[in-house]
């Protein structure tokens, strides 16, 4: 967690990971937790949830009710990944708890809102309530096929609820009931035997400098607000004085300095690490957001 928010200095202590998309970048924060010795594929959980996301909009997207977006990362999570088989569709340890003991977000909220819309108390009950209402619609060739025309009503600007009611014949009563039903049976999972090649891997050690400022690069991507930015660009001075010749650690101040401090200094570091390496991805397309910004 600490971690985590030298990226998000504001984030929920209790916030787990999450997928950010930017001009520059697309990347992952994500806290494995390999602590709980009943669940093996636990470490993984918060690693896949936001990897499912990155693949949904990488090759899937579309404007998608936040009930299936939180939904399907979390039915997806919990994946079993093992040589010769594969399991999906297992049942999430914590979201089940949640299911189980706190009290239930009205369903006509679970289908229009998304996860910003809630309380914080709230989140984590939605989180649960869509994994559920995902699973329920997945695990069923009928359910599933009419998911694409409610999804085509809800786009076209069709009531979340009253739509449902149109195309699956529940209004929310009935649709809570089916789901607190659902939850009380066996949950189907589906396994899948595979072949998986051998990989060829290569590992490259980073940089000494990515220990003091990898994830305060990530920050900087983000944005930082003028309050922040001449506590963050000190950082960056400090960081990159300890290795005055590392080629990562100049990068990295070249950025700070654009963005949060003297251009014109950051700009001739900039231009002397493209000299050096005239080829180097990223001082390139840091190069072309300053000629362009």
């Amino acid at each position: 967690s600490r971690q985590l928010r030298r990226v998000m200095p504001g984030a929920d202590e209790r916030l787990q990971g999450v997928y950010l998309t930017g001009m520059e970048d697309i990347f992952v924060l994500a806290i494995r937790d390999d602590s709980n010795q009943y669940d093996r594929n636990n470490g993984d959980d918060t690693v896949l949830h936001e990897y499912t996301h990155h693949f949904m909009m990488q090759y899937f997207p579309d404007a998608y009710p936040g009930w299936l977006v939180e939904g399907l990362a979390e039915y997806y999570k919990t994946i079993d990944l093992q040589m010769k088989k594969v399991q999906i569709g297992d049942f999430s340890r914590g979201r089940a708890h949640s299911l189980l003991n706190d009290k239930w977000l009205p369903v006509s909220d679970l289908l229009s809102k998304r996860p910003s819309q809630f309380e914080r108390d709230d989140i984590l009950t939605f989180y649960a309530q869509s994994w559920l209402l995902t699973h329920y619609v997945w695990s069923d060739r009928e359910r599933r096929r009419k998911l694409e025309t409610y999804l085509d009503m809800v786009r076209d600007h069709g009531d979340p609820m009253a739509s449902w009611t149109k195309v699956y014949g529940q209004d929310g009563p009935a649709l809570e009931k089916a789901l607190r039903a659902y939850m009380n049976k066996p949950l189907l999972a589906m396994n899948l035997t595979r072949e998986p090649p051998r990989p060829q891997i290569a590992f490259t050690r980073l940089p000494a400098g990515a220990d003091d400022l990898i994830l305060e690069i990530q920050r900087l991507k983000g944005g930082v607000s003028k309050a922040d930015a001449p506590a963050l660009l000190a950082e960056f001075q400090q960081a990159a004085a300890k290795r005055p010749g590392e080629f990562y650690s100049r990068l990295a101040l070249a950025r700070a300095e654009i963005d949060l401090g003297d251009r014109a200094k950051g700009e001739a570091i900039l231009k002397t690490l493209l000299e050096e390496r005239p080829a180097d991805l990223e001082a390139g397309c840091c190069w072309d957001r300053v000629a362009d910004p």
